[in-house]
């Protein structure tokens, strides 16, 4: 027998009453349950316009505001240019740049190849990660 179809909610809450084949866990630890209570409080409370700014859990060392500054610095103390990574012979340091940005920040693989100035399959190879 089908279910019925989904009733759409003016709120966009809804009651989880499946959670797959193998019974997984919603809330990974209490930090998550308590999370969602407030992000549930917030959003009866506040209009639809205004939005929950959610706390970042994992820190990084470097973060979006300050890694132009670290960029440039490791290029200073290598002596080269941005222009310079897309050479061939500048290539382990390109590679180890792009490593540096992956361990030591949040960010994307789009972003950290904007920001030096190459295509992401570049960093997605340094990352050796397959392409999708």
């Amino acid at each position: 027998m089908s279910r019925y179809p989904r009733q759409y909610s003016k709120t966009g809450i809804y009651h989880i009453i499946l959670r797959d084949n193998e019974r997984k866990d919603i809330f990974i630890d209490e930090e998550d349950k308590r999370e969602m209570k407030e992000f549930i409080h917030y959003s009866n409370k506040y209009e639809e316009k205004n939005f929950l700014e959610m706390k970042e859990t994992i820190k990084s060392e470097i973060d979006e505001e300050n890694v132009s500054e670290y960029i440039n610095g490791y290029l200073k103390s290598r002596n080269l240019e941005k222009e310079d990574l897309k050479r061939r012979e500048h290539t382990k340091q390109k590679e180890d740049l792009i490593q540096q940005l992956k361990k030591r920040s949040n960010l994307s693989k789009r972003k950290i190849a904007i920001l030096i100035g190459v295509n992401r399959e570049t960093v997605r190879n340094v990352s050796k990660e397959p392409s999708p």
